[in-house]
């Protein structure tokens, strides 16, 4: 009997292990398309060597506007935050609001967890990073261009965000 538990544990975190590896891949079939706008003209910089380039990305979601932030108390750096976005005429999201707890989207919205990163006083506008903002890209794009662009983010049901396509707009 404890021989086939000890198995039986064996082959589920066997099974757990792969699904952590292959979860990736499954956005692009499970995934809702979201389409979002770089912040600034020099969104894009590529270092890294030949074969593997990093791309970072400020989105204009990442810049919340104070009136969108519905947290009455300071936070700490690195807080989960909840952002719900709503798409615009165009099909590009953009920040309804921003909360400390868990928020219900509507069939036009989604809601991307965030991490808290600072205050900017003369902005008066609240950081909050993705997860996005640094990748790996694993398709060609135009890393010339430094004007704003739209970019194509996969969003999963388990909440996990993968960046596939970019496009600069001129």
């Amino acid at each position: 009997m404890k021989r086939l538990l000890f198995y039986l544990l064996l082959i589920l975190q066997i099974a757990i292990l792969f699904l952590f590896g292959v979860q990736y891949y499954f956005i692009d079939d499970y995934g809702r398309t979201v389409q979002l706008l770089s912040k600034h003209e020099e969104m894009t910089d590529t270092y890294g060597s030949y074969n593997q380039h990093t791309a970072y990305i400020d989105y204009e979601i990442n810049f919340i506007a104070a009136d969108a932030w519905e947290i009455a108390e300071e936070v700490d750096y690195n807080t989960k935050i909840y952002v719900l976005l709503d798409a615009d005429s165009d099909g590009v999201f953009h920040v309804v609001k921003a909360t400390d707890r868990k928020i219900d989207a509507e069939q036009d919205q989604v809601v991307f967890q965030g991490k808290y990163q600072y205050y900017n006083d003369m902005q008066k506008e609240y950081h909050v990073t993705y997860g996005i903002e640094s990748f790996h890209p694993d398709f060609d794009f135009d890393h010339s261009g430094r004007n704003q662009s739209r970019i194509t983010v996969q969003l999963a049901p388990w909440g996990q965000k993968k960046v596939t396509h970019i496009e600069n707009l001129q």
